[in-house]
C-alpha cells in the first residue's frame, strides 16, 4: 500500500516517554514473532514451547527465551542488562485478572534485578542466567505475561479497544477512527492514501504501532519494514530504505514538517510497501500465521484477500474481487 509512505510520515509525531504495561495483544505478538525467529520449523520444539517446556541445553531455546524478555523490556539488549523496573507496572495494570501475590511478584523483582550486568552478548550466557530465576517464578512470569489463556480473554473482554485476533491491525484502526458515515473517506484513504479525515494523524499512529514500525518509545523501526519487504520475497530496498529513513530523520525538538515532503518524495518505495503491508494485513489477522505451514506466498492470492476485506468496508463490489 502506498499508505505506508503517509503513515512513515506521521512517526516524527509519535513519541512515549511514560512506559505503558503490555496488553496481551502486545504479548502475543512477543511470544509469536520469536518463535518465528527462532523456532526453525521444528513444530516439536514449537509445542515443547506452547507447553512452557525450555531444554536447557538447546541454544534455539535460549534466543527464544531472550527474544521475549527483551521485548517484553525486561532486559536490556544494548547495556546487556536486566530491567526490573517495569515489573510492578505491568502487575498492577492486570493484578484484578492475573490474582498475583504481590510478595511474589516483588520477590521475582528482586531476583531479576539481582541478574544485573552479562559479560557476554550471546544467547546462551542470557539463558544460563535467566533460566534459574524463571523456573522459580514461572507462573508469575507467564501471569505478568498474561500467557494464561482465561486471563487473556477476560482482557479482552472488557477492554475492546484491544486488537482482537481475526481482525486486521488495518481493520482494527479504522474501526477505531472512521465512523460508519466516513466509508467514503476511508475507502480513499485505502486506495490511495489520501484523505481529510479530522482523526487521521491518530488512526496512522495506531497503524504504524500496530505494524510495529514504530516502537514503543515512538521510534521509527526500518527493520520492521523490511521484514515485510523480504517476506515479499523483496531484498533489492535494503540500503536505500536505510538511507531513506537516515536522510528523513528529524530531531524530536523541531519536528520538522519537511520531514513529510521528504518522504513522500520517495516513490520507488511504493511497490515495495504495497506488497509489504498487503501480506501484513492478511499476517496481522492471526498472529500464527507463519507458525502453522503457510501456504507459499502469491501476490495475487494475497490481493485477492485485501480486496476481500476492501469489499467488506464497502470500497468495492465483491465480484471486482474475483479472479480474471
Amino acid at each position: 500500500k502506498s499508505l505506508l509512505l503517509v503513515i512513515i510520515s506521521f512517526a516524527c509525531a509519535v513519541t512515549s516517554t511514560a512506559w505503558e504495561p503490555l496488553s496481551p495483544e502486545e504479548t502475543l505478538f512477543i511470544i509469536t514473532r520469536c518463535q518465528e525467529d527462532h523456532f526453525r520449523h521444528n513444530l516439536t520444539k514449537l509445542k515443547l514451547w506452547g507447553d512452557f517446556v525450555l531444554p536447557q541445553d538447546d541454544f534455539d531455546t535460549a534466543c527464544y527465551v531472550k527474544c521475549i524478555i527483551s521485548m517484553a523490556e525486561q532486559f536490556d539488549n544494548d547495556t546487556n542488562s536486566f530491567k526490573a523496573d517495569n515489573v510492578m507496572k505491568q502487575y498492577e495494570a492486570f493484578k484484578s485478572y492475573t490474582k498475583l501475590n504481590e510478595k511474589d511478584v516483588l520477590a521475582y523483582e528482586k531476583d531479576l534485578r539481582g541478574l544485573g550486568t552479562l559479560k557476554n552478548k550471546d544467547c546462551k550466557s542470557f539463558f544460563n542466567k535467566y533460566l534459574p530465576i524463571y523456573e522459580k517464578h514461572k507462573i508469575v512470569v507467564n501471569k505478568l505475561l498474561l500467557l494464561d489463556a482465561s486471563i487473556a480473554a477476560a482482557i479482552y473482554k472488557d477492554n475492546p479497544d484491544i486488537k482482537r485476533h481475526n481482525e486486521s491491525i488495518f481493520r482494527h484502526c479504522e474501526k477505531k477512527y472512521f465512523k460508519p458515515e466516513d466509508v467514503k473517506k476511508l475507502c480513499n484513504l485505502r486506495k490511495t492514501a489520501v484523505t481529510d479525515h479530522p482523526r487521521l494523524a491518530e488512526h496512522e499512529a495506531c497503524l504504524l504501532r500496530g505494524l510495529r514500525y514504530t516502537r514503543r518509545d515512538g521510534s521509527l523501526n526500518a527493520q520492521e519494514i523490511l521484514r515485510d519487504f523480504h517476506l515479499v520475497n523483496i531484498t533489492y530496498e535494503d540500503e536505500y530504505l536505510k538511507e531513506v529513513v537516515r536522510n528523513c530523520s528529524i530531531e524530536e525538538s523541531t519536528k520538522d514538517p519537511a520531514y513529510l515532503t521528504c518522504l513522500y518524495a520517495h516513490h520507488e518505495l511504493q511497490g515495495p510497501m504495497w506488497k509489504g503491508t498487503d501480506y501484513r494485513e492478511i499476517r496481522s489477522m492471526n498472529y500464527f500465521y507463519l507458525l502453522r505451514d503457510p501456504p507459499e506466498y502469491d501476490p495475487k492470492e494475497i490481493r485477492m484477500q485485501v480486496c476481500a476485506i476492501d469489499a467488506e468496508v464497502g470500497c468495492v463490489n465483491g465480484k471486482e474481487c474475483a479472479e480474471d
